[in-house]
């Protein structure tokens, strides 16, 4: 089965989970992501590890009240190394955290780029695991 290497996607179109309505037109322009790397997969966790590192946050143990930071963090991080095509909008600087749209616009690009993500992971019973070896 082939999967598809690249994903193209608006947030215009998809739905606010808060306000039940679309995004619109503010929030309009493809992102365009792409399969990872094993390069890409480091540069992400350095890239992680160096805000955590710089802001001393223990990744392994996030309170609630730093979980949608994380979410954040994972947003950008994922889309600065793996996106080939970004909106204007989408950025750290150009993004109200006191907006509710944009703030939902953040989970949103997240949730889509993690269901690609998900698409590559191989199911936890499949020989790609890993976890599937001689069972005898």
């Amino acid at each position: 089965m082939s999967k598809e290497s690249t994903k193209t996607f608006s947030v215009a179109e998809l739905i606010n989970t808060v306000t039940k309505e679309k995004f619109g037109e503010a929030y309009a322009g493809n992102f365009t992501v792409r399969k990872p790397t094993m390069g890409d997969m480091m540069e992400v966790s350095a890239k992680q590890a160096a805000f955590f590192g710089k802001h001393n946050i223990d990744p392994d143990n996030i309170s609630e009240s730093y979980g949608p930071l994380y979410v954040r963090l994972s947003t950008f991080t994922y889309v600065e190394v793996l996106c080939s095509e970004v909106p204007e909008w989408f950025g750290r600087d150009a993004l109200d955290p006191y907006n509710d749209n944009d703030v939902q616009a953040v989970y949103a690009v997240w949730g889509e780029v993690n269901a690609f993500l998900g698409t590559f992971r191989p199911d936890k019973d499949s020989p790609e695991s890993g976890d599937a070896g001689d069972k005898s």
